[in-house]
């Protein structure tokens, strides 16, 4: 079985037994948090990668890392699995149940892009795209210097641009438009 459609179906069984013990949000939260500290741990990931290393070594160690926060039916999973736990497998797992997470949780992923973090209102436009979607919001706000001012704002996977820059473009080409006509 292709490793990509081994991770998606793994991510569905993972989903529904997280969701029979009530337990999807506590498998989601530990989840990403294991993908943050991946990301910045370089000895984590060597040891996830680490072919010497068993597959029940490597969840003992995490069950330890993460104490309170860690997952029983993660832990376990990793105990159980007939593949070598690694950083491909997690990752692929990891999209996968998120997509189903956010599916059936009937949460949609926004980041909004504002010149200064400072300025912003961020209570305020989480707020304002969450009754305009009539969604749960899995909210984030960056700062990006590049932007004049304005909002950029992601929803899933479409980009809405209220930005002074590309209104201003906007204007140009119109301005540009018009005199060809």
């Amino acid at each position: 079985m292709k490793l990509e459609a081994y991770a998606k179906n793994h991510a569905t069984a993972l989903y529904e037994v997280s969701h029979k013990f009530d337990q999807q949000e506590s498998l989601m939260s530990f989840m990403e948090d294991l993908a943050k500290v991946i990301k910045i741990s370089p000895e984590l990931r060597s040891f996830i990668q680490s072919k010497k290393v068993k597959n029940l070594e490597k969840s003992k160690l995490l069950n330890q890392s993460f104490k309170d926060k860690s997952n029983l039916i993660f832990i376990e999973y990793i105990n159980t699995i007939d593949i070598d736990f690694n950083l491909k497998l997690f990752r692929k797992i990891f999209k996968h149940f998120s997509l189903i997470y956010s599916s059936r949780m009937d949460i949609i992923n926004v980041t909004a892009y504002v010149a200064d973090l400072a300025n912003s209102n961020s209570d305020e436009i989480k707020s304002i795209l969450g009754q305009k979607l009539k969604k749960s919001l899995k909210f984030k706000i960056i700062e990006d210097p590049a932007l004049i001012g304005g909002i950029k704002v992601r929803i899933g996977n479409k980009f809405l641009d209220s930005t002074i820059k590309s209104q201003l473009s906007e204007m140009k080409r119109s301005l540009i438009e018009s005199k060809r006509n």
